[in-house]
């Protein structure tokens, strides 16, 4: 391999999921930056490791430099949706569903008389707590996973927009003035 010339070169090291190698790549390619190097990382086996290569001199390099932040922000800003999307109705499921389990299993201990002498009674409650909470958590996971998909998936249409609308910015910047390459 040939090794890169500093003096000439700028160089940018990007670490991508597999699944978004090609997006990235694409989005990197609009501000000048092509792939030098590609290969599987090491340590994660979905992620790529991507080293890109651009001339250090080139025209509007400050406006450009300023837009890929921006867009680097909104692409981050997807990423970190996407990874996140579930994780409060996942949390609120597996609580809650920890929680009625423990019930049914305290309800059981009690009937088989292993805790207290009011057993049938402490025992019911007790089964009758576990089933509420086992029925909620069935009944709102779906409710709750439909609204968190509607939440972050308008959240990151937003932020997909505002990516297309830098990558026209950088198209006219470039000087293609309809904005399409």
């Amino acid at each position: 391999m040939k090794t890169i010339d500093y003096n000439n070169y700028d160089t940018l090291k990007i670490y991508a999921n597999k699944s978004k190698c090609d997006d990235i790549i694409y989005h990197y390619n609009l501000f000048e930056w092509e792939v030098y190097e590609k290969v599987d990382n090491a340590r994660y086996e979905d992620t790529v490791d991507i080293t890109f290569i651009r001339p250090h001199k080139i025209e509007n390099k400050d406006e450009l430099q300023l837009l890929q932040v921006y867009m680097e922000e909104r692409l981050n800003g997807i990423a970190k949706i996407e990874k996140d999307k579930y994780s409060r109705t996942l949390a609120f499921s597996l609580s809650t569903g920890v929680i009625g389990i423990a019930f049914v299993v305290f309800s059981i201990l009690a009937f088989l008389g292993y805790l207290l002498p009011m057993r049938y009674i402490v025992g019911a409650i007790s089964m009758t707590f576990g089933v509420v909470l086992l029925t909620l958590c069935a009944v709102f996971l779906p409710i709750f996973i439909k609204k968190d998909r509607l939440k972050y998936d308008t959240e990151i249409a937003r932020l997909s927009r505002e990516v297309d609308e830098i990558s026209d910015r950088v198209s006219v910047l470039k000087g293609d003035r309809d904005g399409k390459q």
